[in-house]
C-alpha cells in the first residue's frame, strides 16, 4: 500500500462499507441457500480456503492483471445488496492501485427475472470493449429495471445505445452466444457452488471467503502486507 495515500481512500473504503452494512441489515445477501460452514449462527466473519480459486482466461478483470492479491465477487446484477457493493470496488482500486485485481463473475438467481438477461447483456458489451460500462449502467439503474422485467430487454438496448454500442452487432452477438452465454453463467453457478456461494454478493479476497463486510479492508490489508 502507498505509504500517505491510504488515510482519504481508506475514509471512502470505510464509508462504503458502512452503506453497504447497511443495506445488508435489510438485505443479507440477497439470496441464502444453506448456512454450512458459518458458525455460531451464521456470525464467522472469514472462511480460509485451502486454494485461491482459480482464474480462467476469459475472466472480467480491473485493475493489475499480474496483481498478486486478487478480489473475486460473486455477482447478480438484480440484487440490491450486489448494487450496493458495487462503488466499494472501485474505492478499493484507487486505494490499492497496481496491488490488487478485481474480478467479476455471474451468479444470477433464480428469482431475479431479469438477472439472466442483463448478463446476456453484458456479455453483448464485453464483445464490444464495454463490459464494465454495462455492467456499472445496470448497477445503477437497477431500481428502475428490475421493477418492469417484461420491458428490460428494451431497457438494456436503451443502455447500450447510451453506451454507443453497434446496436446490430449486439442483437447478432445476442442470437448467436444465447446457448453459449446459458452454459457460461450456468459454469460459473456451479464453480461458485463447488467455493460454498450461498448468497450474493459473495467476495473472495486470495484464499479467504470474506462474509462480514467490515473484513474486507483488514483482509485486504494483510494480504496486500504479505506481498511486500
Amino acid at each position: 500500500m502507498e505509504p500517505n495515500t491510504t488515510n482519504t481512500n481508506g475514509k471512502k473504503i470505510a464509508m462504503w462499507i458502512g452503506v453497504v452494512i447497511a443495506v445488508l441489515l435489510v438485505v443479507w445477501g440477497c439470496y441464502k441457500v444453506v448456512s454450512k460452514g458459518l458458525d455460531n449462527g451464521g456470525q464467522q466473519k472469514t472462511v480460509v480456503l485451502d486454494t485461491a480459486p482459480a482464474l480462467g482466461a476469459n475472466e472480467h478483470m480491473k485493475g493489475n492483471p499480474n496483481a498478486k492479491v486478487t478480489i473475486i465477487e460473486y455477482s447478480d446484477f438484480e440484487c440490491p445488496a450486489c448494487r450496493a457493493y458495487a462503488p466499494l470496488f472501485g474505492e478499493i482500486l484507487q486505494t490499492y492501485g497496481d496491488k490488487v485485481r478485481v474480478v467479476y463473475r455471474h451468479f444470477p438467481l433464480p428469482q431475479h427475472p431479469s438477472a439472466r438477461l442483463a448478463v446476456h447483456f453484458a456479455e453483448a458489451a464485453a464483445k464490444q470493449g464495454k463490459f464494465w460500462e454495462m455492467h456499472d449502467i445496470l448497477f445503477a439503474n437497477q431500481e428502475t429495471w428490475s421493477l418492469k422485467p417484461t420491458e428490460a430487454k428494451q431497457t438494456f438496448l436503451g443502455y447500450a445505445a447510451d453506451l454507443k454500442l453497434n446496436i446490430t452487432k449486439l442483437n447478432a452477438d445476442l442470437a448467436a452466444d444465447d446457448k453459449a452465454v446459458e452454459a457460461m453463467i450456468d459454469d460459473s453457478i456451479r464453480g461458485g457452488n463447488i467455493l460454498g456461494v450461498d448468497r450474493t454478493p459473495s467476495i473472495y479476497i486470495n484464499n479467504i471467503r470474506v462474509i462480514d463486510p467490515q473484513m474486507i479492508k483488514a483482509t485486504l490489508d494483510e494480504q496486500v502486507a504479505k506481498t511486500n
